[in-house]
Order: structure tokens, then C-alpha cells, then sequence
């Protein structure tokens, strides 16, 4: 928790970042190692959120599902196989969106002359049968003048994410 508590005087960020660093106050928060990021020594901390303390969303849209509207043909659900009809009819395409509430777990790079968040990486625990298999995110921070003020930022982010529109299969 003191961790934490540095880390909110050290930065300049928003709600999402407040977000993971409260949930990581209350999950296991550890050192982890020293790592050059851009030349420069910065601390980097391990954090894990259980998925009962977690506020991780994970929304992904849209999953084709086909459905037979007629005749008495197969009915594709959300697999790999096509619809069969075996009598004219026809199918019908709806699409559902992959909602998750995941626990996460991830690192937190930190300037250790500033205190200042220099990279955040976070990995959502997601099933290997859910559609959405893995959201990795990784958020750079660096210093930007806005009105002739300095400001601590996200200046880059990747997003690695693994979708199996039909889960396990």
C-alpha cells in the first residue's frame, strides 16, 4: 500500500491508471527487477488482481453466430462448420459481443528518481475457451508540453489480443 501511495504522488495520469494502481494495492504487488527503458534504469514491479478485486473490463464486439430460419437443415452456433440447409429456408446471422470481467496481473516501470510511471503492461486472465483469449496491453509514458506545461502522458500503446470467434474449437 505505501508503494501505491508513492506511485499517486509520482504521476501524472488518469482514471485508468488510478484504476490498476487501487487494484494493485489490494492484490500482490512485488519488486520484480531492474530494466533500461529508453536508455534510462527504472524499477519494474510485478502486480497480480484476483478476479474478485479486479475492475478489468474486456468488451469485444461483434461474434457472428448463425442460426437456421427455416427448413430443417443444420444450425451453425458458433462454430467452424458452415450451415448446412437441407431444405430451402435459409440462415440467419446475429452477432453477440464478448464481455469478461477478468482478473489481471501485469508490470509497472517506474523512474526511481521521480517516482513517475514510465511503462505499464497488463495481461487480462482470460479462459482459453472464452472468444477472447488474451489482451496484453502495454502503455509507454513520457513527458509532453501542453500550454507551456509539462505533463507526464501515454505516448505509445500496443494492444496484443488472441480471438477465437468460435472459443475452444
Amino acid at each position: 500500500l505505501a508503494l501505491a501511495l508513492l506511485f499517486y504522488g509520482g504521476i501524472a495520469g488518469g482514471l485508468v491508471l488510478g484504476g490498476i494502481l487501487g487494484d494493485a494495492a489490494k492484490g500482490d504487488l512485488a519488486w520484480l527487477r531492474w530494466e533500461l527503458v529508453n536508455g534510462k534504469k527504472t524499477a519494474v514491479f510485478s502486480f497480480a488482481v484476483p478476479k474478485k478485486q479486479s475492475h478489468y473490463k474486456v468488451n469485444y464486439c461483434c461474434f457472428p453466430v448463425m442460426e437456421n430460419i427455416g427448413g430443417a437443415g443444420a444450425v451453425n452456433q458458433g462454430t467452424n462448420m458452415p450451415a448446412i440447409m437441407a431444405q430451402p429456408g435459409g440462415t440467419a446471422t446475429s452477432f453477440k459481443s464478448f464481455k469478461a470481467d477478468p482478473g489481471y496481473h501485469g508490470e509497472l516501470f517506474v523512474d526511481p528518481e521521480t517516482g513517475t510511471i514510465v511503462r505499464l503492461i497488463t495481461k487480462a486472465d482470460l479462459k482459453p475457451t472464452d472468444l477472447v483469449q488474451q489482451e496484453d496491453i502495454r502503455v509507454d509514458y513520457g513527458p509532453v508540453e501542453v500550454a507551456g506545461k509539462p505533463y507526464v502522458v501515454p505516448v505509445h500503446s500496443m494492444i496484443l489480443t488472441r480471438v477465437a470467434p468460435n472459443g475452444d474449437s
